[in-house]
């Protein structure tokens, strides 16, 4: 050891000499002391075993070098002919007639597309992608398919646009008429598909020229492929936001923008044209979970898309964080945010800073409190007071305009709502008369119940309805009578004080504490408390009303029957239980009655049955 340590001391030092190198520049090199330097060379200190990797970097020699004064022999590796090829860049050592198909192994066991990931060997590269991906029919692609993900990833690496221009990758239809789909094309293979675009969306943004030349998007790609365009466009346009690449963005957002207006007119120059006549067009919505509307059917063959693109609403939401505010309201479209929502999120961008104010707009639907959205806060004096200030009803809303005289603003909705009577009625407006403009207002809130349309925000709080089959259709046409706003407004807080009381009411009273008290044989409070978390439960779940006796006899009678397996309903297990409780209960509570007894093994039976209890 003694031996070694020399030798590597007086090592350091000749080397260091040969290349010129002083002891304080090699010690700034490795991060020590000048001094240390010297020490080590003449064996006054041990050098750090965490500093010789350091030395021999700085000295450009081996680690086995420094330490032993000699290199290692060279070990021999034996590759195989293909993997020499590919290493070397050189085309002409490949047996190309043997690769005709790409699916076979050389010697040592790899594929020959696994030497063109490993080595950066262009020629090569070229050459196998000339003479057999490109000039594969759709058939023989079949074979590459499943691994046709690592042939375009070579591609990108390459930057070989040429190539992907040729591949199909985005496959179009036979049928190149306007907007019809033939479904002919399914016979071809797509050697491309949508999970590969968006798990390589990274890789395929790195490269400018590829995005540019190969994935031109127009709306060309959007009527006649068989690819998403829907979520190749929403994923863009989120890589974009989530890398903050404001250029990318601005593009891809513009760019939708633009073919979702041409789709639209499109849509509505289709419809007027001849062709409409055949009462079979489809305006399709086809990100996620939109629904499809304005959708006619016929005997005809043929089926007519107009694709939008639908941007997701956490997309649309992250544009506003992000401070994209036009963008944002141009690409909700499909009213994935609410016109409450959106003037919510301007508020926060305004440095508005009331936070119920913001919550109960972000709740507006059309001008109208959507209480289903209110309700997802748990304090009733803000729903107080969004009652007090906002409509919950159409007519409520309409009414609003006419408080403020608002004429104009009334005007412009009932224009661009297509409600033709109340504009009317406002250009036939003289000297503040507004009986006639209350009559059409009327007139159209009634269409909008009977129509059940998106004005009607929040029906199933006005109106029971049925969501089943014929009746539900029959409720729509009949609908059954509509309730005023203030008995809505009334039914509604009364919920939310009754959900108030039970919580107070059950509050601490959980299977644990229930437990607790069992293990401490407290029993008589346990009795109480668990009559009482019983009693809350048939009052504020079940709804029933009266005494607790009386309660629990309804109770009993409705859910505590079985059949006894001759035919006769009997009480059931449960409903012995609970009549041993309420004796128990009376008999703590009036000292003069005998008390029921209850075993411990009772006892968990009724917790476990309580604490569990719900309608």
């Amino acid at each position: 050891m003694e031996k070694i340590e020399k030798t590597i001391n007086q090592r350091i030092k000749e080397l260091r000499q040969n290349r010129g190198i002083s002891e304080s520049e090699l010690a700034e090199k490795i991060h020590v002391k000048s001094h240390e330097i010297n020490e080590w060379e003449n064996n006054n200190k041990n050098i750090e075993i965490s500093k010789l990797i350091e030395l021999a970097t700085a000295l450009d020699v081996s680690l086995d070098y420094l330490l032993t004064g000699k290199e290692k022999e060279p070990q021999m590796v034996v590759i195989s002919k293909t993997e020499y090829a590919c290493k070397n860049d050189d085309p002409s050592l490949i047996n190309f007639d043997v690769f005709k198909d790409l699916n076979r192994l050389d010697e040592s066991g790899k594929y020959l597309i696994d030497y063109l990931e490993m080595y950066d060997c262009p020629k090569v590269y070229k050459e196998v992608v000339n003479k057999f991906i490109l000039k594969s029919s759709p058939s023989d692609s079949y074979m590459y398919n499943k691994g046709m993900e690592r042939w375009v990833k070579l591609m990108i690496k390459y930057d070989d646009v040429e190539a992907l221009k040729q591949i199909n990758f985005f496959p179009k239809n036979i049928d190149r008429s306007f907007g019809r789909v033939d479904k002919s094309y399914e016979k071809y293979i797509n050697i491309f598909d949508k999970q590969f675009f968006l798990k390589n969306i990274n890789i395929l943004l790195k490269k400018e020229k590829i995005l540019s030349e190969t994935l031109t998007l127009h709306e060309n790609n959007m009527i006649n492929s068989t690819v998403d365009w829907q979520y190749v466009y929403a994923n863009l346009l989120l890589y974009a936001l989530d890398n903050d690449d404001e250029t990318l963005f601005k593009k891809i957002a513009n760019l939708i923008i633009d073919l979702n207006n041409k789709s639209k007119t499109d849509s509505v120059n289709f419809k007027n044209s001849n062709n409409a006549k055949i009462k079979n067009y489809k305006t399709l919505y086809s990100y996620r979970d939109v629904p499809q509307v304005g959708t006619e059917y016929s005997s005809t063959p043929y089926e007519y898309y107009f694709s939008l693109v639908n941007v997701p609403k956490s997309t649309i939401k992250l544009m506003f964080d992000k401070g994209y505010v036009n963008e944002a309201i141009a690409l909700n479209s499909f009213n994935q945010m609410s016109d409450g929502e959106i003037e919510a999120e301007k508020m926060k961008i305004a440095g508005r800073s009331d936070p119920q104010e913001i919550f109960i707009t972000s709740c507006l639907k059309y001008g109208i409190v959507s209480i289903q959205n209110l309700l997802k806060c748990d304090d009733i004096s803000i729903v107080e007071h969004a009652f007090n200030h906002y409509p919950i009803s159409f007519k409520e809303m309409l009414n609003k305009y006419l408080e403020k005289k608002d004429y104009k603003g009334l005007y412009k909705f009932a224009v661009d709502n297509d409600f033709t009577g109340i504009a009317l009625e406002l250009v036939r407006l003289k000297n503040g008369d507004i009986d006639e403009v209350k009559k059409a207002i009327d007139l159209a809130a009634n269409q909008v119940y009977l129509e059940g349309n998106k004005f009607d925000v929040n029906r199933s709080y006005f109106v029971n309805t049925n969501n089943s089959g014929w009746h539900n259709y029959r409720m729509m046409k009949n609908p059954a009578p509509r309730l005023a706003s203030e008995q809505v407004k009334k039914n509604v807080l009364a919920e939310l004080k009754m959900e108030e009381d039970r919580a107070a009411a059950l509050e601490g009273l959980d299977l644990q504490y229930f437990k607790s008290l069992l293990e401490s044989n407290n029993i008589e409070l346990l009795i109480i408390k668990l009559c009482v978390r019983l009693e809350a439960i048939l009052k504020y779940d079940f709804r029933y009303l009266g005494t607790f006796e009386e309660m629990l006899k309804k109770y009993i009678e409705k859910y505590c029957y079985e059949d006894d397996g001759w035919g006769y309903m009997v009480e059931s297990r449960s409903a012995y239980l609970l009549h041993k409780l309420r004796k128990y209960r009376n008999g703590i509570v009036h000292p003069e009655q005998a008390k029921e007894q209850l075993s411990n093994s009772e006892l968990k039976e009724l917790i476990n049955y309580i604490c569990k209890l719900e309608k």
